[in-house]
């Protein structure tokens, strides 16, 4: 059980706490020395929380539940771990996290593994034997950060062409506003030693030459962009994955920021086959 166990109580005011409630019979009651109600004042502990379904009969001193306990009411005590609201997700991109749960996880620790481009390298090609992916298919990591890495720097073209030139090859920085690509990545979107920085991004360079040497700024990563959910099997079942993501870290409220037509009829569909559990607040590009 995590230490930490939300709960969605923030329909709850302080004159609920007090009020007397129809009594109905519970499908299950937690109970915590520590439930944190967010109501204003503190209410004298143990408590316990009543539930019918999915939503919240009754709040009240631990003495009290009887009263909502039926034969088949699971209790669940969580001692002196904290049962408390459900956090809210105040700026993020829900279908861009479904989308990295099919990508590979070249993060520094503690979100992942690589502390240098040799990591970074065996964590790809791990990847790619686990995936199988067949030659021209494309190969996404996400949240690499060169400030983490050993070398102090961006993979680049060279390094990535180690790993493979049957596949391109596409990783996003863990800011989201750089890149790094293979050979054949850059070759598949035609950038090359003629191609100008376009406007608002620059492709970077081997020394001394207009040769890319596979990093890429801003706007210079778009036309790699389209690829990202190349490796996306089943885009609806990925959706069920985030919503576990979000909820096993306690959090009931997510956003789906600059949200496409696309990305919204993905959401739509996911809820159709009952993947969506929380609430999503999407804003539309």
């Amino acid at each position: 059980m995590k230490q930490l166990v939300c709960i969605l109580l923030s329909l709850l005011t302080t004159s609920a706490l007090s009020s007397t409630w129809a009594v109905s019979v519970a499908d299950v009651i937690l109970t915590s020395e520590k439930v944190i109600t967010m109501a204003g004042h503190r209410q004298a502990q143990p408590l316990a929380v009543a539930i019918k379904g999915e939503h919240i009969l009754w709040l009240g001193d631990i003495g009290e539940m009887q009263t909502y306990r039926g034969p088949s009411t699971k209790i669940i005590d969580f001692g002196r771990q904290a049962i408390l609201p459900g956090f809210i997700d105040a700026h993020g991109h829900a279908s861009y996290l479904a989308m990295t749960t099919q990508a590979a996880n070249i993060a520094s620790p503690p979100v992942g593994s690589v502390e240098n481009i040799a990591d970074l390298q065996n964590t790809l090609r791990q990847y790619m034997k686990e995936r199988q992916i067949d030659d021209g298919g494309w190969v996404i990591g996400l949240g690499y950060d060169d400030s983490l890495l050993l070398e102090n720097r961006h993979p680049n073209r060279d390094d990535l062409d180690a790993v493979s030139t049957k596949h391109p090859i596409y990783l996003v920085h863990v800011s989201g506003h750089l890149a790094a690509a293979n050979s054949r990545a850059l070759a598949r979107v035609g950038i090359n030693a003629e191609s100008a920085n376009p406007a608002g991004g620059i492709i970077r360079r081997r020394p001394g030459t207009a040769i890319p040497d596979g990093v890429l700024e801003e706007s210079a990563q778009y036309p790699l962009r389209r690829y990202m959910n190349a490796p996306v099997q089943d885009p609806v079942a990925t959706i069920q994955t985030a919503m576990q993501t979000y909820a096993s870290n306690g959090i009931t409220t997510v956003q789906d920021g600059a949200a496409s037509p696309e990305t919204i009829n993905l959401m739509r569909a996911a809820d159709a086959a009952g993947y969506v559990d929380l609430d999503v607040i999407m804003y539309p590009m």
